[in-house]
This record gives C-alpha cells, sequence and structure tokens, in this order.
C-alpha cells in the first residue's frame, strides 16, 4: 500500500476521507464518497472525518475489484484498516490536537509575501511572445460543438470513470472532468464540451507546463487549480449561452459570482 496523506484546515467532511486506487484507476472515494472506516474516523463529526485525507494506491495489496469497488473477500478489509490505521496514527493525532479550524483572512502582509514570491513569474521573454499572440495574433479558430464532444470523446476513451462535480443544490449542469497525465505538453490545459445543457466535460491536461513546474503534486495547489477549472468551466458555459459579443471584463465578472460562493 503506497500513497499520500494530509490534513485539511479548514476541515470540510465532504472532501475528507480515503480514496482508493488501483491501476490508476478511482475505485473508492470522491467527494462525499471517501472510505472512511470507523475504527479511524470514528463518527463524521469527528475532527479526523473532517480534516484526514489521502489517497492511496492498492495495486500491491491483494484485493480484487468489481466494476466500481473493492471485493473484500474474507479478511482483507479488516486486514487493511489496522495496517492502514498505524499508519495515519500520527496524523489523527494531529486532528484530533490542532486547534484553529477557522478560515483566516489574509492580511497585507501575507499578500506583499505572495506578491514578492511570485513577481517575476513573468519576467520569462516567452511571455512577451504570449503577449503579441494575445494583443494582435489571429483569434482562434471557433470550434463547433460537435467537434469539442469529439475530441473530449477521443482524449478519455482510456481515462476511466469521471470525477463527477456536483454543482449546486440539484446538482445540474452534471460537470463531468477527466485529469490526464498522458496528454502532450503542447496540448491546451483543458479542453471543454457541452454535448447538451445539462451535461459539461473537461479533460485536464496533467501534462502541461503550467502543472508540471508550478503546481507540481502539491495535493493543495492541485485542490485550488481544479476548483478554478471547475468555476472557469461554468462560466465558459454561461458566456455560451448568452452568444453575442461580451465586453473584455465580462468573464471577471462572471467569475467573481462562482468565486464567492466556493466552500472547501
Amino acid at each position: 500500500m503506497k500513497g499520500s496523506v494530509w490534513l485539511r484546515i479548514p476541515g470540510n467532511g465532504r472532501r475528507a476521507g480515503m480514496h482508493l486506487f488501483r491501476r490508476g484507476r478511482l475505485v473508492t472515494g470522491g467527494p462525499g464518497e471517501g472510505y472512511k472506516p470507523e475504527e479511524i474516523f470514528v463518527y463524521p463529526q469527528s475532527f479526523q472525518s473532517q480534516r484526514l485525507v489521502g489517497e492511496l494506491d492498492l495495486d500491491d495489496w491483494p484485493v480484487t475489484q468489481t466494476k466500481d469497488a473493492f471485493d473484500w473477500a474474507g479478511d482483507l478489509e479488516h486486514a487493511f484498516i489496522i495496517k492502514l490505521k498505524d499508519a495515519v496514527a500520527d496524523y489523527v493525532d494531529k486532528a484530533t490536537t490542532t486547534k484553529s479550524d477557522e478560515v483566516t483572512k489574509p492580511t497585507k502582509a501575507d499578500g506583499q509575501l505572495a506578491g514578492d514570491a511570485t513577481k517575476d513569474s513573468l519576467s520569462d521573454p516567452a511571455v512577451d511572445t504570449a503577449m503579441m499572440i494575445v494583443e494582435s495574433g489571429p483569434p482562434p479558430v471557433p470550434t463547433a460543438p460537435a467537434e469539442e464532444v469529439a475530441k473530449i470523446a477521443a482524449v478519455i476513451e482510456d481515462a476511466g470513470e469521471p470525477t463527477r462535480v456536483v454543482v449546486g443544490s440539484e446538482g445540474l449542469p452534471e460537470l463531468d472532468v477527466w485529469f490526464l497525465e498522458d496528454r502532450p505538453e503542447s496540448e491546451i490545459y483543458a479542453e471543454f464540451a457541452c454535448p447538451s445543457d445539462e451535461v459539461l466535460q473537461l479533460a485536464v491536461n496533467l501534462n502541461h507546463p503550467f502543472v508540471v513546474n508550478i503546481l507540481q503534486r502539491d495535493p493543495l495547489k492541485l485542490q485550488l487549480w481544479a476548483q478554478m477549472l471547475y468555476v472557469d468551466a461554468l462560466v465558459e458555459r454561461g458566456a455560451r449561452k448568452r452568444g453575442g459579443n461580451l465586453p473584455p471584463n465580462a468573464y471577471r465578472e462572471f467569475k467573481d459570482h462562482f468565486l464567492r460562493r466556493v466552500r472547501p
């Protein structure tokens, strides 16, 4: 059993729990579906049930797999829980003893530190090329919706089941997201398609230079990136439904409405 474990501060029960993978595919887990054996997580409102998160690879664990679950034959699950409980004991202790669980508003000093740390991030001469393309290059060629759907279908052919993001109180539109680690780095950071008014599809390129060089495998950075991509998808859907020309500031204004309502 291999993987990573971390704590969410502030806690979020829906995002906490263990996410179990086999052969690169998520078998058990996802938002609201985290694996939470009571021997470790105790009860839904416990600190560890709100804060403890993990991604575990079970390729080397002698467990069989059905289409959408593990088949815990005999005492395999009990043995797994005992081993897992021992492995995460220090994190459980930290989860139950860490006092601060409140959202802390950043200070001006925090902002200045972030600014100082990133102020040179756009100084590469290659950024000049990007500016020229955006400001004076030919606009992107419009892509027909059917072509977008076909491209998404092609890139996710062997990607397994998507992460299904719950949108609003009714879960509509349905947002299906695939995180792809084998896309060429030259491809766009995310492909987007709207097969219908009720379904959005997003294929995220984890081999994109921004992800590889900046985000890397930092769980918190990747979670923030994912949330921003979800919001971008919803903004693009809204812009498409409106049709016509939108003012340049429209996307920031639309995005702000979603960002104010995103929860950890």
